[in-house]
């Protein structure tokens, strides 16, 4: 799944320096772990585990199948997250009605530098 090359609403540029979304890779880790978690937690109550079955091993694969199936979803919820924490998004601003020219009497839309630890 690929993600817009800009912002249907604003016009905002998705596609960022090179690198950017290295950090949504943490929040997708955290979005897995959640889904194994639960996973595990149904499977505990549901079926249970033992020493003397491989109920175990079942139970990853279920974890994996449902992960690799997720995937394309994880990693577009995992930029949008990341998109979410790093860029301010003003409510007031509208769709701009051609890409040549420039909003007016509209606030700048900042984004967290991470390169500076500040707000550009």
């Amino acid at each position: 799944m690929e993600m817009h090359e800009k912002c249907p609403v604003c016009s905002l540029a998705l596609s960022r320096k090179p690198d950017f979304y290295e950090g949504a890779s943490y929040v997708g880790y955290v979005l897995a772990l959640s889904i194994a978690g639960i996973t595990f937690l149904g499977w505990w109550l549901t079926i249970g585990f033992s020493f003397y079955d491989d109920s175990f091993f079942g139970c990853i694969g279920l974890v994996l199948f449902i992960l690799i199936v997720l995937q394309p979803v994880l990693m577009r919820l995992s930029r949008t997250a990341w998109l979410w924490f790093l860029v301010e998004y003003y409510p007031g601003m509208k769709r701009r009605k051609s890409a040549g020219k420039k909003r007016t009497g509209e606030k700048k839309i900042r984004y967290f530098n991470l390169n500076n630890g500040g707000l550009n």
